[in-house]
């Protein structure tokens, strides 16, 4: 059976059954790729390995930000590592597809398990994170380990009702996202639902130079540009 391993600068890291292309931090100081290796079961295994290190093992992973990739078997990966290159975080699933858990990983450490997990965000000082998880209809975004609003699920073939951007504003303080509570949508800014609307422009949420939050909305014919200071 043919073993493979990852090279960086001529140096060839552990053998797999299986390795992704590499991915580096945005500084490129540092180097990532996802690798899996055959069960006796006629499964897969797959581990993150960073820096030539392998992080925990999982039936499935999954990392998603601004450059997608996507393995042989199928499996979604992108990104796992922030902005500033210091962490790095993705979703690993223990078990079966149809009744496993999810857990999100960070720097090597596993979070709670849910039915889902994705979407992981680190504010700009590094210090703060969130991601979206998913417990049977409940959506709700896990913010420095504390769960947010719980917004429901309509069905399988609903949109979902977190939208996928969270928002970290400049000086790491604030979080800022959208989410539909029944028939209407909002700006959850801070964990606080805002006023609803019919339609948040697909745009989000954005921060300005001196900290307020503004975006876009539409009830019926009309349209709202909303701006929220922070206190």
């Amino acid at each position: 059976m043919r073993r493979l391993g990852r090279s960086l600068d001529g140096e060839i890291g552990p053998e797999f059954d299986g390795v992704s292309g590499p991915h580096f931090s945005a500084d490129g100081q540092r180097f990532a790729y996802f690798a899996g290796r055959n069960t006796a079961e006629d499964a897969k295994k797959w581990v993150v390995i960073v820096d030539g290190v392998p992080g925990p093992e999982f039936d499935a992973i999954r990392a998603v930000g601004p450059l997608p990739l996507s393995l042989a078997d199928g499996h979604f990966v992108g990104t796992v590592f922030s902005a500033d290159g210091q962490h790095v975080t993705y979703g690993g699933r223990i078990g079966p597809e149809k009744d496993g858990r999810w857990h999100m990983v960070r720097d090597g450490v596993l979070g709670p398990d849910f039915d889902d997990v994705s979407y992981p965000a680190t504010s700009p000082d590094g210090k703060r994170f969130a991601y979206i998880a998913v417990q049977g209809r409940d959506h709700f975004v896990v913010l420095d380990g504390q769960r947010g609003p719980v917004a429901r699920s309509g069905g399988a073939d609903a949109p979902r009702p977190i939208g996928v951007a969270l928002l970290f504003s400049p000086d790491s303080r604030h979080l800022a996202y959208t989410a539909r509570f029944g028939k209407k949508w909002c700006v959850v800014f801070d964990g606080q639902p805002g006023r609803e609307f019919a339609e948040i422009y697909p745009n989000g949420p954005s921060f300005l130079q001196d900290g307020s939050l503004q975006y876009m909305a539409r009830n019926g014919d009309v349209i709202f540009r909303v701006t929220l200071a922070p206190e």
